[in-house]
């Protein structure tokens, strides 16, 4: 609770002074912003998910292309928890040491709720992604209700409170999650333009699934990135008019570029 106090207490701090500044000088002060996200990141997994959820809203306002630039940390590149942490719960969750069977090569990125390894299977030589839920996200949601009925925040929001943090909570569920993804797995296995990473083994808090690069749609050519868009569009709309299931968080961190093929990821939020 004492480090939750502390984080948001900073982060008042900072959004006060950014947002004098913006008063001020009528425009957006990008140092500024770098250290308001940084401290966002600190705060907790939520205030991150607010920030992706708002991101499509301002690329459609034509928000200036460097503060965008800055916001799209929070999809792939947020604060690391500790290795051991991960490896400890790995222990917890499956009942053997990590290190009996997989090696850790890297970390690849941290997103709102979890972070993802690339591990390789000692036996097989296989390689994997394994995603590793954030520790704090427990007491962050407990910390985040508490405050919402202490100072009555349901009166002042803008949009279904409830109802966006029983999605993220659901989002938490690495179980959930792992079966919207076999799921989606079965619906596209077939599919030679539509890839979904299939499940090796999971819990509650740690999925391992097969490891699938891609390239951000930001960083292709216009061709790849036409293609692309055209594969994302049809995809949601099998979803919505045929399949009748949805993945309900489709940023752009969660789908990519392989080889002209559209790799989706991150399951956690369907409907």
């Amino acid at each position: 609770m004492f480090r939750s106090l502390f984080n948001y207490t900073k982060l008042s701090l900072w959004s006060l002074i950014f947002f004098f500044d913006f008063k001020i000088n009528d425009k957006v002060n990008l140092d500024l912003l770098q250290i308001l996200l940084y401290n966002i990141q600190m705060t907790n997994s939520l205030a991150v998910k607010c920030i992706q959820k708002l991101i499509p809203y301002l690329k459609m306002s034509n928000t200036r292309k460097e503060i965008i630039d800055i916001l799209n940390d929070v999809y792939e590149n947020n604060i690391y928890h500790n290795d051991n942490i991960s490896l400890e719960m790995f222990q917890k969750d499956f009942n053997f040491n990590f290190f009996d069977k997989y090696l850790l090569l890297e970390r690849l990125s941290s997103g709102s709720i979890g972070q993802v390894y690339k591990i390789k299977d000692i036996e097989s030589d296989k390689i994997y992604a394994m995603k590793v839920i954030h520790p704090t996200i427990d007491s962050d949601i407990k910390f985040i209700l508490n405050m919402i009925y202490l100072f009555n925040l349901k009166k002042y929001a803008f949009f279904e409170l409830d109802v966006f943090i029983e999605n993220f909570i659901n989002e938490t569920d690495f179980i959930l999650e792992a079966n919207n993804m076999n799921k989606f797995y079965e619906i596209y296995k077939n599919n030679d333009h539509i890839i979904i990473p299939g499940v090796k083994d999971f819990s509650k808090n740690i999925i391992l699934m097969e490891y699938i690069t891609g390239d951000s749609v930001t960083t292709i050519n216009m061709y790849k990135r036409s293609k692309t868009m055209l594969l994302f569009t049809l995809f949601c709309n099998n979803n919505k008019y045929i399949e009748n299931f949805n993945h309900g968080d489709m940023h752009f961190g969660n789908f990519k570029n392989n080889n002209n093929k559209l790799v989706v990821y991150d399951f956690g939020f369907c409907f």
